[in-house]
């Protein structure tokens, strides 16, 4: 078909998309790079639920866009029959695709008619359960009503309702070639000495093979299975060839009235269905185990707002029996002009990365179009999600790690605006408290002249008391705020703190890393009270002269 001749099919037969309101204009934003995917979690809910990462991972800026997938998510959430009928039509999509690669593979004439007809019913199949599907009662967004209109426009067209009528007579032309019959004359010692066909028949053969029937079913004597050398073999296949030509050449002909139905519009969509019956999936097995999903709002890019109530870690939701993650804490957050860049210290093992990662997952899924793993949520739309969390990197000399850090956090400057959300975990780590206290000030202070959101969970709890005296010392759209990953400190019977007890609450105040310290002593048993009564027992039970 000529390139002209194409764009005008193309153009009379627009295609449709579930992930983008104009297929004609389906351009993504930057993607989420694969280590960033890794840190914060992504990859391993999209491998355990088999989202493309075509749509996971594009960070999408279109307002429009997301609205558009938000509500196809809506509609299968609340459907579980659209989900039953789409998991029907991925298959039928998977089959059209396999039909349309391997179509050329087919040398003979007939092999290609026939793979043509299975193409055209599986096409006639896939549509009809689709329009079943655009169809069903109460559906609401946008995504689902193209759909419909997309089907109720190639079903209406008059070739394709022709194809239909069609193919019960043209897979009945096909079934009536069912067996043939070949001859063999034999030589004086009854071998094959020629063969020639005798005759297409419109039924299988069932027949006791003739030399069974002459010698008996009991006797020494095998049906003869397969003929190795026989004379003019050669004439025989051309008879074959010529029969099965024959049958080829009606059926081609038939099959040619229907080449302009093209069925490569249609592939897209299993991908696309993939990615909204694994996003199905996840909510489902998130509200199984008690934990709220929202629908969240969308502010302007240029609004750069983060603002959550109930946030929760998806990944560690899942890994959690029931019961357990019923009593998962979920966290409540707020990026705005008043504080997007969060200094998060803690005790370890207090929720810090958990929190961090948390975030990045939300920003992602909500760019993604879909729900998020909170009770409610505003998200402004990310140009860049980057991450710097720690990476094992062993063989380094003394130094290196620093340094391979220090490039790490170059190059996420180099790539953010002030629209990014940047994720660091423990960043600057690989070198003493104080240097790593000097270079975690400057990169904070980086974070505030570029204005971008960003959490910086640190066990640096000097950097949290320097946020007053950061803000005041840099210009920045982007406020630094002291966030602490919860504790209580109870009081003992003397007055003194008690102990430290972990809730994994994200809260705004300033560090208390004194109580943190008092924690691990109390813990390990080196605090100043645990030595002294070790040492007294000692004493005590030492040997008296």
């Amino acid at each position: 078909m000529r390139a002209d001749a194409r764009a005008a099919q193309a153009s009379q037969h627009p295609g449709v998309s579930l992930c983008y309101p104009d297929p004609a204009r389906a351009v993504g934003g930057a993607r989420l790079g694969r280590q960033a995917a890794a840190d914060i979690g992504i990859a391993a809910v999209r491998e355990r639920f088999g989202l493309p990462e075509e749509f996971l991972y594009e960070l999408c800026q279109d307002v429009n866009t997301i609205r558009y997938r938000q509500s196809i998510v809506a509609d299968l959430l609340a459907s579980d029959e659209l989900c039953a009928v789409l998991r029907e039509v991925r298959p039928m999509l998977r089959e059209l695709a396999y039909f349309r690669t391997t179509r050329k593979e087919q040398s003979a004439p007939l092999q290609q008619a026939v793979w043509r007809l299975g193409e055209l019913e599986t096409y006639v199949a896939c549509l009809q359960r689709l329009a079943d599907a655009a169809a069903l009662p109460d559906l609401k967004s946008d995504g689902m009503q193209a759909l419909l209109a997309f089907v109720r426009t190639r079903r209406e067209d008059p070739v394709y309702q022709r194809l239909v009528k069609e193919l019960p007579a043209l897979r009945g032309g096909l079934k009536r070639r069912a067996s043939v019959s070949i001859g063999i004359n034999l030589d004086d010692q009854l071998r094959p000495a020629e063969a020639t066909l005798l005759a297409v028949h419109d039924e299988k053969f069932a027949e006791r093979p003739l030399l069974s029937r002459i010698f008996g079913a009991g006797t020494p004597y095998q049906p003869v299975a397969s003929i190795k050398r026989v004379a003019a073999m050669g004439s025989l296949l051309g008879d074959l060839d010529r029969i099965l030509g024959a049958v080829a050449r009606p059926l081609a002909k038939a099959l040619g009235q229907y080449v302009r139905l093209q069925v490569q519009d249609l592939l897209s969509l299993e991908r696309e269905i993939a990615f909204y019956l694994g996003a199905a999936q996840l909510f489902a097995a998130l509200r199984a185990r008690g934990l709220p999903v929202c629908q969240p709002r969308l502010a302007g890019a240029g609004d750069r707002h983060l603002q959550v109530s109930g946030l929760y870690n998806v990944n560690l939701a899942l890994g959690a029996s029931e019961e357990a993650a019923r009593a998962i804490v979920g966290n409540d957050l707020d990026m705005a002009a008043s504080g997007r860049i969060l200094v998060l210290t803690g005790p370890n093992q207090g929720g810090k990365t958990t929190f961090t990662r948390a975030v990045g997952l939300l920003q992602v899924l909500a760019q993604a179009g879909l729900y998020a793993p909170a009770a409610a949520a505003a998200v402004s739309p990310a140009d860049v999600v980057d991450t710097h969390f720690p990476v094992d990197e062993p063989g380094h000399a003394e130094g290196g790690r620093l340094a391979e850090e220090a490039r790490r956090l170059a190059s996420i400057f180099a790539s953010s605006s002030e629209h990014s959300l940047i994720l660091m975990n423990e960043s600057l780590a690989s070198t003493s408290p104080s240097e790593s206290l000097y270079l975690a000030e400057d990169v904070v202070r980086g974070l505030r002249l570029l204005g971008a959101r960003a959490v910086f969970a640190t066990h640096l709890h000097e950097l949290g008391e320097r946020v007053d005296a950061i803000n005041g010392e840099v210009a920045g759209a982007s406020r630094l705020v002291s966030m602490v990953a919860g504790i209580e400190t109870g009081a003992s019977d003397n007055g003194s703190n008690g102990e430290v007890r972990r809730t994994y609450r994200i809260r705004p105040g300033p560090p208390v890393g004194l109580s943190y310290a008092r924690d691990i002593a109390r813990r390990y048993g080196i605090s100043f009270d645990d030595i002294r009564a070790q040492l007294a027992a000692k004493q005590d039970s030492a040997p008296q002269n």
